[in-house]
């Protein structure tokens, strides 16, 4: 039942070595990524070799930053075990800091080859909302990033070395990460729908992305207890979220006053 089933962080293994459920996701939502750019292109048609370019430094400046991010929002634990900073396989990556290292990247693009950044950023979000989606089962594998206790029939076990110290005795929890990938999931079509249509302009996509996943995350950080920079009773992401919600919805407004 998936109650009671508990999963293991490693797919499989050649003897020292090890592949893990985690970078094996996170990879396949990448190639589907890659793959979902490539097709809408068909219709915007951006020069391939150059979209690719930027897909490929996105992927890696949105790794560095979301990996960075995180490793300041948990920076006293990295302090005492530095090792870590580079073990991705084991989490560890905020989406507020991809998001922040891809808009970078693609600003970067755009501003040295004088492209249409709207243009981009739209392909760019609908190909992070599906990998979000995608990716957030990787937290599955590591059991991490769950929820509150609960005793809901979708309740998921985890592990008692997984669990925070508050909650010891406690071995049912929210599956928020399921929560995340469904929502992440319907936003996507969502906008998807919208980019086929073709009825809103350039740009709008991206926007709609940047206030759809903000309200997704700001909601579900109430139920979250992974540990976060905290001021008063808000989650430092639930902040972030807020501030994104705020610039996309000031920018939209703009757009259509003009």
């Amino acid at each position: 039942m998936w109650s009671s089933f508990e999963p293991s962080a490693i797919a499989f293994s050649f003897g020292v070595f090890s592949v893990y459920w985690y970078g094996m996701i996170m990879a396949f939502s990448m190639y589907l990524g890659y793959t979902l750019v490539m097709h809408l292109n068909k219709q915007v048609k951006i020069d391939e070799k150059l979209l690719g370019d930027v897909i490929f430094y996105t992927i890696i400046f949105g790794l560095v930053g979301a990996r960075l991010y995180d490793v300041l929002l948990n920076l006293p634990f990295y302090i005492d075990r530095p090792d870590q900073i580079i073990a991705v396989w084991n989490g560890g990556l905020a989406i507020h800091g991809g998001i922040i290292g891809g808009f970078l990247t693609v600003m970067w693009f755009v501003k040295k080859h004088k492209l249409d950044f709207w243009k981009f950023a739209d392909l760019a979000s609908l190909a992070a909302i599906l990998g979000q989606a995608i990716g957030r089962w990787g937290n599955f594998f590591n059991q991490e990033l769950f929820g509150k206790p609960t005793d809901l029939p979708w309740k998921i076990f985890i592990s008692p070395e997984n669990r925070p110290e508050i909650y010891a005795n406690v071995a049912y929890f929210h599956p928020t990460f399921l929560y995340e990938s469904l929502l992440n999931f319907v936003l996507f079509f969502i906008l998807y729908f919208l980019y086929k249509a073709r009825k809103v302009s350039d740009g709008s996509i991206f926007l709609f992305y940047l206030i759809g996943y903000s309200v997704i995350r700001f909601s579900l950080e109430f139920i979250r207890i992974d540990p976060t920079p905290q001021f008063g009773a808000v989650r430092l992401p639930q902040i972030a979220s807020i501030v994104l919600i705020i610039l996309a919805v000031g920018v939209v407004f703009k757009r259509f006053r003009r």
